[in-house]
């Protein structure tokens, strides 16, 4: 499978084994993955250098677009923190009354740091 330039890659881009995400940010299954799978995954494999992991927004829905685009405005390894964030607290924004604005008040934060 070949990568692109606008890939976003968590670990060394050199590693031997590349695992591809494909994850939609209003999904439960991907959240559950994210947050109880991932960690176990990024220990054993991915900060000993045996592997990477590529991400790639698959979103399911329009709220799911939405967020991935405001994902993507995240440069660096903030990206992958953002999307912790948004992972854990999926819940929160993606069922509330008005998700846009749980968005981008996590965007607020992760922009503005001092705001923490």
């Amino acid at each position: 499978m070949p990568l692109f330039d606008d890939d976003r890659i968590l670990g060394d881009a050199a590693a031997p084994v590349t695992f591809i995400e494909y994850a939609s940010l209003t999904c439960g299954h991907c959240a559950s993955f994210h947050n109880n799978t991932l960690p176990e995954v990024k220990k054993n494999w991915i900060d000993s250098g045996r592997a990477r992991l590529v991400y790639r927004h698959y979103p399911l829905d329009q709220l799911a677009l939405r967020a991935a685009a405001l994902a993507n405005c995240i440069e660096g390894p903030a990206f992958f923190g953002f999307l912790d964030v948004l992972f854990k607290n999926q819940e929160k924004w993606r069922d509330s009354e008005d998700p846009i604005k749980g968005l981008q008040q996590y965007a607020a934060l992760a922009v503005c740091p001092a705001r923490r």
